[in-house]
Formats: structure tokens, C-alpha cells, sequence
């Protein structure tokens, strides 16, 4: 018998089943969802309600790991403006997540990588995106706490780095600069100094002038293959 819930060619709709399953987060705040549709944009949902998990039968889940209130009603939104199953254009995205600005932006990101659910992380990235284009999303203290969160070979630490590197070369003279890689995190620091390394290089040799430049930030450059 093949499992009750899988990821569907098309995303489903919601009245496509009447099982729901309950998240409750450790403020005691729950939440409720269609299950098949859990299934379908998550596979650590669809593992847990397809295998042997006392989760499977009760169809609830307690859940902390970047588990708020807020990362987990985001991506419940999310989930129910994705059920026509066509990418969500780039005003609605504004329009119904854009109260997640700034850190919370990473954090529910990082709630999608902990549930493996990356089209979710995906639009989330297109989000930041979106609104760093034309503000600063995140100041350079939010960066440098949220490093250490952010999985080391992800996309969304290669976007923030970028970021910040843009950013900060372009409103800061170069002693600035150092000074502020300077009270970055040891890690952060090297990385920074790693990124810079081509693009330095190829100034030297005649290529773009500002390091401003050679960080274009195209979206889907950080996107995952879903």
C-alpha cells in the first residue's frame, strides 16, 4: 500500500482530505493544518505521518526546534496561498508575509530547513530579497548574531554574506570597513576575507571597480533546486 501522504505532482487543495494535524509550539499556542498538505510541502512531515511515530496516529506534534508562534503561523499562511500550485508573485508575498522583516526573516527560514520544506525556504529567500532591494533588510548587529544560526553550506548564509559585504563597501570608506570585519565573529571575519578574495583579484587585473559591483544579488543565484 503506497503512504497516505506523499509530495503530489500539483499541489493539492485543501479539500482534498478532512485530516488535520495540530503543531503546538512552547508557548502552549497551537495551530491547525490539513495533513495531506503538511505531507506534500514538507518531508519531515511526510516522513512522521507515513512511519511508526505515535505522531502518525494522533496527528499531533509538539515542535521547538525554531518553532514560534510566528515561524510556524508564517508557514501555515504560507501553506494555504500555495494550494492553487503556482509560485506566489512577489507583491503577495509582501503583501501577506512581509510582517516577518529583519531576524525574523532568518528564523523562519531556518524553521523551513528543520522541516525540510524547501519551497517554503525558497520563497522566504525571495522575500528578503524583495525587501532588501530597497531597504536594509537586516543591520549589520542582526547579521552578525544570527551567523552562528545559519547552516554552513545553505544558501541563505551565502546570501547574507554577500549582503553584508555589499552593503557595508557601499557606505563605509575602506578603514571603516576593516574596523567593522574586525568586530564581526572569527568565522564570520574569515569568511568575509575568503569572499573577498576573487573579486579583489580581479580588480587587480582590471575587472569591476567597487566591490558593490561584483555582488549582483540575483534571487535565483540563492535559490534551491526543489
Amino acid at each position: 500500500m503506497a503512504p497516505p501522504y506523499k509530495r503530489e505532482e500539483c499541489t493539492p487543495e485543501p479539500d482534498d482530505s478532512a485530516e488535520f494535524v495540530t503543531i503546538t509550539v512552547p508557548t502552549g499556542e497551537k495551530f491547525g493544518v490539513h495533513a495531506h498538505l503538511l505531507g506534500h510541502h514538507s518531508e519531515y512531515f511526510r516522513k512522521a505521518l507515513n512511519g511508526p511515530f505515535k505522531e502518525a496516529t494522533t496527528c499531533t506534534f509538539n515542535l521547538s526546534v525554531h518553532a514560534t508562534e510566528e515561524t510556524v503561523s508564517t508557514f501555515i499562511r504560507w501553506i494555504y496561498l500555495r494550494h492553487a500550485g503556482q509560485r506566489i508573485e512577489e507583491y503577495n508575498l509582501v503583501f501577506h508575509l512581509g510582517h516577518i522583516f529583519t531576524d525574523k526573516a532568518i528564523q523562519a527560514w531556518l524553521f523551513g530547513d528543520y522541516i525540510q520544506a524547501t519551497e517554503f525556504r525558497n520563497d522566504i529567500m525571495r522575500l528578503i530579497r524583495l525587501i532588501s532591494s530597497t531597504t536594509y533588510l537586516f543591520n549589520y548587529q542582526d547579521i552578525a548574531e544570527s551567523w552562528s544560526l545559519l547552516p554552513a553550506a545553505s544558501n541563505i548564509r551565502a546570501y547574507v554574506l554577500d549582503y553584508y559585504i555589499s552593503k557595508i563597501f557601499d557606505s563605509t570608506d575602506n578603514e571603516t570597513f576593516i574596523t567593522e570585519v574586525d568586530n564581526l565573529p572569527a568565522d564570520m571575519a574569515r569568511a568575509v576575507l575568503k569572499r573577498l578574495a576573487i573579486p579583489m583579484r580581479q580588480m587587480i587585473d582590471g575587472g569591476k571597480s567597487k566591490p558593490c559591483d561584483w555582488f549582483n544579488l540575483k534571487v535565483d543565484d540563492y535559490l534551491e533546486n526543489v
